[in-house]
């Protein structure tokens, strides 16, 4: 029907806005833990030592209390339009009836939510269990990847890190952090998202969840969890690729920087 009416363009109508929102969750995420990796060595005094597994653990919550704050407008804008274009047009909600079809785009909807509802009920809804969510999720992540890499490519452990297939090894670590990220933190993420449609009337963390609790049990907590997995294996093998390549391109003319330097100083 959609290709019918579309074309193959229309299945990626839309793609632009959570493009550029993951776009800035990714930076926000690996760029705190990077930042969190520097206060973690300045704080420990381990600056020329490998940090271990607790301190990247460490290092990583602070980046998703870091990533927290730009991950729940991102999300509470495209859970919003999602729920209004799926609800009914007789949908008692002044907000439901306009977002989605009614807002041009995100900044829009942005205004919107923050003009009816204010910036922390508007923008921030959901903050509580995203940050439930992101904090031990991102340990959980970044740990997982970092002792997968070690194990599989040799870091830190005195062996070859050049055998076998590093970009496959790479993917895998990624993979599997995918996998730990989103097990134990999944029903943090559901109550997040009802918190978060555009037919949430406002509730907290806890009500929402007593009320899922009481009147549906725990099958809601985990509902769409195994998509969701296999969706964060395929993510995170890429995302890992992409940063461990990125990294080394930048390190690579870090190094060919200092390098040029080193050599200007010497002929002055």
């Amino acid at each position: 029907m959609l290709f019918q009416e579309a074309g193959v363009a229309g299945f990626y109508r839309g793609v632009l806005s959570p493009m550029v929102g993951t776009g800035i969750i990714k930076a926000a995420v690996f760029g705190g833990y990077g930042l969190c990796q520097a206060l973690v060595r300045r704080g420990t005094g381990k600056d020329n030592e490998e940090l271990n597994l607790v301190d990247l653990g460490v290092a990583a919550m602070g980046s998703g209390l870091v990533g927290s704050f730009v991950v729940t407008p991102v999300e509470r804008i495209k859970v919003v339009m999602q729920a209004a274009l799926s609800s009914a047009p007789s949908s008692s909600s002044p907000l439901a009836a306009r977002a989605g079809g009614g807002y041009a785009n995100a900044w829009g909807c942005a205004r919107g939510l923050v003009a009816e509802r204010g910036l922390r009920r508007g923008l921030y809804a959901g903050l509580g269990p995203t940050l439930l969510r992101e904090v031990p999720g991102y340990a959980f992540y970044f740990a997982t990847y970092e002792a997968c890499k070690r194990v599989l490519l040799g870091k830190g452990s005195g062996e070859d890190s050049s055998r076998g297939p590093v970009l496959l090894k790479t993917a895998v670590s990624g993979a599997l952090a995918g996998i730990a990220a989103w097990l134990p933190i999944y029903p943090a993420d559901v109550v997040k998202s009802r918190m978060q449609s555009a037919g949430a009337s406002g509730a907290g963390m806890i009500s929402t969840a007593s009320v899922m609790w009481k009147t549906e049990g725990l099958a809601p907590f985990y509902r769409g969890l195994s998509p969701t997995i296999v969706r964060a294996m395929v993510n995170h093998a890429a995302t890992f690729l992409v940063y461990e390549a990125s990294m080394s391109v930048i390190m690579r003319r870090g190094r060919s920087g200092d390098v040029d330097s080193s050599e200007e100083k010497d002929r002055s």
